[in-house]
């Protein structure tokens, strides 16, 4: 069985996407490393989540 036809057969952008989920569904999707972000807003939305669902993958324990 091909997992290739659960795939969307549309051509978004990701920002397409999520525009798509911010105003369908409430969800944010940010890039945690987003330079366009400020250091402290980074910091707290790293906390939160990590508190929320535990350490990222690969990511660096300081």
């Amino acid at each position: 069985m091909s997992l290739g036809r659960f795939a969307p057969n549309t051509r978004e952008t990701p920002e397409e996407t999520k525009e798509f989920y911010w105003r369908n569904y409430g969800y944010v999707v940010l890039p945690i490393d987003d330079p366009m972000l400020p250091w402290d807003l980074r910091e707290q939305l790293a906390r939160y989540m990590t508190r929320r669902h535990g350490t990222r993958r690969g990511a660096r324990v300081s």
